[in-house]
């Protein structure tokens, strides 16, 4: 089941990158990040999201090792 919350999009992109940041550095990925004046909101699975993220930040740092650019 799928449960849809209220979720702060800035607060979730935080943890997928705390999660894989020592990763990425490690494969030349540099992120720039600039948050909001305000909160954004969601209205997603907060669970689910932070996969999403996860994976896009895992993606980057494959490509970077692809390319190595």
């Amino acid at each position: 089941s799928t449960t849809l919350e209220s979720v702060d999009l800035a607060l979730s992109i935080d943890h997928a990158v705390a999660l894989l940041e020592q990763r990425l550095r490690q494969s030349g990925v540099v992120l720039t990040r600039q948050r909001p004046d305000q909160p954004l909101f969601v209205y997603a699975n907060a669970l689910r999201l932070e996969q999403v993220l996860i994976n896009l930040l895992s993606n980057a740092r494959s490509e970077e090792r692809r390319v190595g650019k």
